[in-house]
């Protein structure tokens, strides 16, 4: 049987964690960003009328998700 490898088996393999307080800082931030992207997002799809989700309701969704996850690959970049 093929042994499955745990959350903490990956976060090893991957070998980060945050350090200091500002990449913890920014790490969160970054995931809190993402999270209420999502939220917007499902905001927009359910308060949609006849022609579709707000186009700026749904635009600051996806430029919050974007930065959201851009900050957290800046802050989670592996190192050579």
């Amino acid at each position: 049987m093929k042994h499955l490898p745990s959350s903490a088996d990956k976060i090893k393999e991957r070998d980060w964690r945050p350090t200091s307080l500002l990449r913890w800082t920014g790490y969160g931030l970054g995931r809190l960003l993402q999270l209420l992207a999502m939220w917007l997002l499902l905001v927009a799809l359910f308060t949609a009328g006849p022609y579709g989700p707000s186009p700026r309701l749904f635009g600051a969704g996806i430029a919050m998700f974007v930065a959201g996850w851009g900050l957290v690959k800046l802050v989670v970049r592996r190192r050579a």
